[in-house]
């Protein structure tokens, strides 16, 4: 009863306060394994408010309760890496909770267990930001994405990746309305120029592929199915009557048209 000093048989020790027997109050515990804990204690647990000093260096410094990291706390790395907010369980769970990376991407929102979970804002190293639904760190829902160089994206994610419909307009004014499948352009959607020229059909990994319509500039309109070069921004389309149109689906021009000239063999 009072303050003591206690050496365990690992080598370990608490220096504090006592009560019948057991540590309650303030006191220092150091592990054998390099952990430290400097605070409150209650009934034997830490609980209250304390610093708890891990051997790597990372330190959480906030409220325990019954020997687990619960109530408002923060947590530093030596790598820079740091968390901010309510924690539960010995992790960070709060609606509204900071993390800083120790890539210097910074996250503020819904954290559940100590994983982006919920409505958040995260801005990578690069500036690119993020503003949407996350699910266990993953960005995954409805969300927007803003690029520090112009241009975003705004509709459904899966795991990290544009999936589902969404609309993307890049720096240069390209607009994309469409379906997307794990990052690319995938199914029906339909893009707008610039030049204010469009395309509105299929789409293939990422570029326009099969049945679709494209509307020049002038406001004549190509039928066709189209197909991408292999090399290039260039598309073929053929139409039913065997025409070939060609348009760059980078900037919505059109190149050329090639009328096919049938000959037809009359006997003699």
């Amino acid at each position: 009863h009072g303050k003591g000093k206690l050496v365990y048989p690992d080598g370990g020790s608490f220096v504090g306060e006592f009560l019948h027997g057991t540590r309650s109050g303030f006191g220092l515990n150091i592990q054998s394994n390099g952990v430290q804990y400097k605070g409150e204690y209650l009934k034997g647990e830490k609980h209250g408010r304390g610093k708890l000093t891990f051997a790597g260096g990372s330190t959480y410094l906030g409220e325990f309760h019954n020997g687990e990291m619960q109530g408002m706390g923060i947590t530093k790395s030596p790598n820079g890496a740091s968390s901010r907010g309510y924690f539960f369980q010995n992790k960070l769970h709060d609606n509204k909770g900071e993390i800083l990376f120790a890539n210097k991407g910074k996250y503020v929102g819904g954290v559940k267990m100590g994983k982006m979970h919920g409505r958040g804002v995260y801005r990578s190293p690069a500036g690119i930001i993020y503003e949407g639904e996350f699910n266990e760190d993953a960005q995954h829902g409805h969300g927007k994405i803003t690029y520090p160089r112009g241009g975003w994206y705004e509709g459904a994610m899966a795991n990290g990746e544009k999936h589902g419909t969404g609309t993307n307009v890049e720096p240069n004014g390209v607009k994309y309305e469409g379906h997307w499948v794990k990052g690319y352009k995938q199914g029906v959607g339909k893009i707008t120029f610039p030049n204010e020229a469009f395309y509105i059909g299929d789409f293939h990994s990422g570029r326009i592929h099969g049945t679709g319509i494209f509307t020049e500039k002038s406001f004549r309109i190509h039928r066709a199915t189209w197909k991408p070069k292999r090399k290039g921004d260039l598309v073929v389309g053929t139409k039913a009557d065997g025409t070939t149109v060609v348009f760059n689906s980078e900037s919505g021009e059109f190149v050329s048209e090639t009328i096919e000239h049938v000959v037809e063999k009359v006997e003699e």
